[in-house]
């Protein structure tokens, strides 16, 4: 059983890079039957039928604390990748070229940045309504920065995409069957 947080949390983006490595990178036929997302979240549902995550409060606790900060700074990264000038022309949405050290933690950081200032700006301005306030402010923070400079910045839906699967791999850790 898994009682430590940081065990818990590196296990679920080990499981989760194994998994979308195994799918990007073999030829296997299995594993192309279904989506990564899809066998993530069965598979760390299994996890969890089978208590191999404690439901201790520390636990509990990086989970929320995972979700509340990775989710806004997801969206905010799949948002600035939209070229909202060319979608209206026709549906072109902007590409992710290959990432640098650098160009990674400063997607990394700007997004964990923008999550972090929209729960701020969320708080501040809806105290009852934080968790909705928060994904509509990244929300509008990313529209805004899809008509910026960090558009052209390559490699933002490969970071948005790893969230995703850790928010996936949280959410299956979670739940039973």
């Amino acid at each position: 059983m898994i009682t430590n947080p940081l065990i818990y949390l590196f296990s679920l983006a080990f499981l989760a890079t194994a998994l979308y490595t195994l799918e990007t990178k073999t030829s296997w036929k299995v594993v192309h039957i279904f989506p990564t997302i899809l066998t993530l979240y069965i598979f760390t549902t299994l996890l969890a039928s089978l208590d191999i995550f404690s439901k201790n409060a520390n636990i509990h606790h990086i989970y929320t604390l995972t979700l509340t900060n990775l989710i806004p700074a997801m969206l905010f990264l799949m948002l600035i990748q939209i070229d909202f000038t060319k979608l209206f022309h026709s549906s072109t949405i902007g590409c992710a070229c290959t990432l640098g050290v650098k160009r990674y933690w400063f997607l990394v950081l700007l997004s964990l940045g923008i999550s972090f200032l929209s729960q701020l700006l969320a708080h501040h301005f809806t105290p009852n309504y934080t968790p909705l306030s928060t994904l509509l402010i990244a929300t509008l923070l990313g529209v805004i920065g899809s008509f910026t400079k960090l558009q052209e910045v390559g490699g933002s839906k490969e970071i948005a995409m790893t969230m995703l699967y850790l928010i996936i791999a949280l959410v299956g850790s979670q739940t039973t069957f």
